[in-house]
């Protein structure tokens, strides 16, 4: 295939816009002039979100492949320590978030981090959300690519691109070294699985899963991708999500809900059509990747193990993924004196260490220990335990996650299994995938609400119906001791060769009922209405939504569809498809016109140029300057090509012009009566 110039630069991860842009925006909010959903979809899209206690906010950093440098844990603890020093906690999806940070001091803490490199960006709302990569990569014998740095490329492939800026809802994404799937791809929106076709290194491509209260296993979307066309392949799943998914029911409009609605047939045919016509566009530039071919089987199951080139690979558990500022220093200087480069954050809130020689894994491993941290030296040591933060500080929580999830690993409940807390049916724990999983939900005995927890027992992700089998409810008092009981069940009675969702699956709905039994049949006491954790009374939430699922903003979105098509224009003509040129300008004519009509309360759904132009002339008869402008732009469709790009950028200046000018509240007959009646 013959390459395309690339159309623009690689990003940076941090540009020195992001903060400016921040600032501004934060200081539209103090003057009461960016409020609302405008304001909760700018803020989260820098990564800075809302806490369930009032003016406190969490910020959550963007740690692509969850790679990350001793530099960059200086400069974290750093933000840390400016935000108020609250524990920093690693996140199921390889980033890192700190808490507690009041909103006068947010910009000064997005200041230490990205003056040091650390990016926010796009780290939160409906963006293209952190690359994540399977536990090992770049270690595990079995890989073909190292996962954590495809992602890496990804990132910067994408980063402030307008087509992921405002999207219908978030697309999480994940990168696989080998086929074993360890970045839990299946319920992913997009995954990449490293593979090999006729001695060609490719990918193959999984998506539109998702877990949450409704979680589905995805689809495969293309069989067989070489490297360069990575970018192709976001691009194509981008677009079909910004055309067809539920912009208006927030919680329909992921893309598993469009295999649902569409099914999964014409998702992939959509997708696949995609995919086609943005093959021959140039992309930002994309780094080759080094393959290799696998010399072992399956990934390391140990907490400390060989790597293939003999170095030694290391996993440490902070207790519940958190760490405080000056453990993230002292990382940073025991990651130095061993010698490597970087470490990695797992989607299990673990540490890895990769590449060490042996006497620095023993030091290594010494230090750590005096750090607090729990070193494993075989599987399932320490416990893996793995929970969402709950109600200690998420505004949507129901119960406190974290707080059981403490008291299973101090009580020694999870065994050798993997447990899985979330504090509500939004799976941020990844209750559906453990081996023992819980979700919190409240739940009314005799009249009273009360904390409780929903069993999931046998989760397999690398499973494409591997989601858990869901068993009977707990009072939240009692699930420390439902887990120890599905624990101890599975010990005594798996049988050999058989894993632990073969074994739920043959206890099945009864079994389970019966293994529970004395969590079960407990009279209920005051207890049972105060969460684990607690001292107060448990009080239902009240009803909310997360900041990720606000409304859309019509306007937000427009804007940058438009700043897309504009750049549709340049990489079609790059690529020698004109007529690819010529649609996207007339895409930018309607859509940056459809932004001036939804500002005086006109939605249209017109993508065609014509009929946008129409409703313009007789909407904006008060803004002569407009509909020259609009005349200017029709006739540069007709013009030679070279002329389309600088056309289409001239109409968005002069929407933009006019955008003051347009009549938010009230229709044109409306406003005209209203003057005559003066």
């Amino acid at each position: 295939m013959t390459h395309v110039k690339p159309i623009r630069p690689s990003e940076p991860l941090v540009s020195p816009q992001d903060l400016i842009e921040f600032q501004a925006g934060l200081d539209e909010h103090r003057a009461g002039a960016l409020v609302g959903d405008r304001w909760t979809g700018f803020r989260v899209r820098h990564g800075v979100y809302g806490q369930r206690q009032a003016g406190m906010h969490m910020m959550r950093l963007k740690i692509p492949g969850g790679i990350v440098t001793p530099a960059w844990l200086r400069v974290i603890a750093a933000a840390n320590r400016v935000s108020g020093d609250a524990a920093v906690r690693i996140t199921t999806r390889q980033d890192l978030q700190l808490y507690s940070v009041p909103l006068d001091k947010t910009a000064a803490v997005l200041k230490v981090l990205h003056e040091g490199g650390v990016p926010t960006r796009e780290a939160g709302g409906n963006t293209l959300r952190n690359a994540t990569a399977c536990a090992f990569s770049g270690a595990c014998p079995a890989e073909r690519v190292d996962a954590g740095r495809v992602a890496q490329r990804l990132t910067s492939l994408w980063l402030r691109h307008p087509l992921g800026q405002n999207m219908p809802r978030k697309i999480k994404i994940s990168v696989s070294g080998c086929a074993s799937d360890c970045a839990l791809g299946m319920y992913q929106d997009i995954a990449l699985v490293a593979t090999e076709r006729d001695g060609v290194p490719g990918f193959r491509g999984i998506g539109a899963g998702g877990l949450g209260a409704q979680p589905m296993p995805g689809i495969e979307l293309l069989p067989f991708v070489e490297e360069h066309e990575l970018g192709a392949v976001i691009e194509a799943v981008m677009r079909v999500h910004h055309a067809h998914s539920d912009r208006r029911n927030r919680n329909g409009s992921r893309l598993k809900f469009l295999v649902r609605r569409m099914g999964a047939d014409a998702v992939r045919r959509l997708i696949g059509e995609a995919f086609q016509a943005a093959r021959p566009l140039p992309q930002r530039p994309w780094e080759p990747l080094d393959w290799r071919r696998p010399d072992g089987e399956g990934p390391p199951v140990a907490g400390r193990f060989s790597q293939p080139d003999g170095k030694i690979g290391l996993v440490a558990a902070p207790p519940l993924g958190l760490l405080g500022s000056d453990q993230l220093d002292a990382l940073a200087g025991l990651v130095e004196q061993a010698g490597i480069p970087e470490l990695r954050l797992l989607m299990t809130q673990r540490l890895f260490f990769l590449g060490l020689s042996p006497q620095a894994a023993d030091g290594l491993a010494a230090a750590l220990t005096k750090l607090g941290l729990s070193v494993a030296d075989r599987d399932g040591a320490p416990a893996d335990v793995v929970s969402c933060t709950g109600t200690a500080e998420c505004p949507i929580g129901i119960t406190n996650s974290r707080a059981l999830a403490s008291e299973i690993v101090a009580q020694g409940a999870a065994g050798p299994y993997k447990v899985r807390v979330s504090g509500c049916h939004n799976s941020c724990g990844q209750h559906h995938l453990g081996d023992i999983g819980l979700h919190g939900m409240a739940k009314r005995t005799d009249g009273r609400a009360g904390p409780r927890y929903q069993i999931h027992v046998g989760g397999d992700a690398r499973l494409p119906d591997g989601l858990a089998i869901a068993g009977p409810v707990v009072n939240a008092r009692q699930a420390t001791l439902a887990v120890s009981l599905v624990a101890k069940a599975i010990s005594e009675t798996l049988r050999e060769g058989e894993s632990v969702r073969d074994w739920a699956l043959r206890q099945g709905e009864a079994g389970l009922e019966r293994i529970l039994a004395p969590a079960l049949d407990v009279p209920v006491g005051e207890d049972d209405f105060v969460d684990v954790g607690d001292v107060l009374a448990f009080a239902p939430p009240a009803q909310t939504k997360g900041d990720c699922a606000a409304p859309f903003n019509s306007d937000a979105f427009l804007a940058d569809l438009s700043k897309d098509s504009v750049e549709l224009v340049e990489r079609g003509l790059q690529a020698g498809l004109p007529g690819e040129a010529l649609r996207a300008a007339g895409r930018v004519l309607a859509l940056a016109g459809r932004r001036l009509l939804a500002r005086q309360g006109e939605e249209m759904e017109h993508e065609a140029p014509e009929p946008v132009a129409l409703r313009l002339r007789q909407a904006m008869t008060h803004l002569p300057s407009l509909l020259s402008a609009l005349d200017e732009a029709e006739a540069a469709l007709e013009a030679a090509p070279s002329q389309w790009r600088a056309a289409a950028t001239r109409w968005l200046d002069a929407v933009e012009r006019a955008l003051p000018h347009a009549q938010p509240t009230a229709s044109f007959d409306d406003l005209a009566a209203k003057a005559a009646a003066l």
